[in-house]
């Protein structure tokens, strides 16, 4: 493993190149064929009690026994989402629970632009304000192919760009010294797995998971207790 400016942390070969291009091969059939504003188009994906996962309570989605190598990339998955949050935890000497894995596809012209994980701006004065469930999240990248043109991992901050080989994980801290990006997909397809990870004395309180406290009132203290100025 190895660290750029101790906030950027990257393990070559977390996974088998041939395992990636498996996950590859059998997933990216099924991915959904309409993406979103930013050109990601949707693969297995999973939020709620994700946490759970894990001996005798698999990774699930869909059930598509068309394809004979299914079962085993949700087993692939199932092993993925304990054993990158075992690394977060262990790194970070803290007990981490996962929070949202999906699968990623950017096909061509796809990017996701600039952007803060555990910070949004807000737009009518331009203030950064700490998401208050998030803030202490981490974020994790499994890269599982190269055949692509574009489609780099920029941290402006630190004047980073990266191409990660299969089988690389990335994991940081989505703070205000790191804002990232990906750049415009030029040809290809890029897939990766995104997943989140937040401390367990969190849980409860998470963008993805159920809160005790309605949208309005989590809003205003937000604004009121978390703005950082630029």
């Amino acid at each position: 493993m190895y660290s750029y400016d101790n906030k950027i942390h990257v393990i070559e070969n977390f996974i088998n190149k041939d395992t990636a291009n498996f996950l590859v091969k059998t997933i990216n059939p099924e991915t959904i064929e309409i993406p979103n504003q930013i050109g990601i188009w949707g693969g297995p994906s999973k939020a709620k009690d994700l946490f759970k996962i894990g001996p005798g309570n698999p990774f699930t989605w869909g059930d598509d026994t068309s394809n004979q190598n299914w079962n085993i990339s949700m087993d692939i998955l199932t092993m993925l989402i304990s054993l990158m949050n075992k690394t977060i935890s262990d790194f970070y000497k803290n007990k981490y629970i996962p929070t949202n894995f999906f699968y990623s596809k950017m096909c061509k012209d796809g990017k996701n632009t600039l952007h803060m994980d555990n910070l949004y701006l807000r737009n009518d004065d331009s203030k950064l304000i700490r998401k208050i469930n998030n803030k202490n999240d981490r974020s994790g990248l499994l890269y599982l192919n190269s055949e692509y043109e574009g489609g780099l991992l920029n941290f402006p901050k630190q004047n980073i760009q990266l191409k990660p080989e299969p089988g690389t994980f990335i994991f940081f801290e989505g703070n205000e010294n790191l804002p990232h990006e990906v750049t415009r997909v030029l040809s290809g397809e890029r897939h990766n797995i995104i997943s989140f990870y937040c401390p367990e004395s969190n849980i409860g309180y998470h963008q993805d998971r159920l809160s005790i406290k309605n949208e309005k009132q989590m809003v205003l203290e937000e604004i009121n207790e978390y703005i950082i100025e630029e």
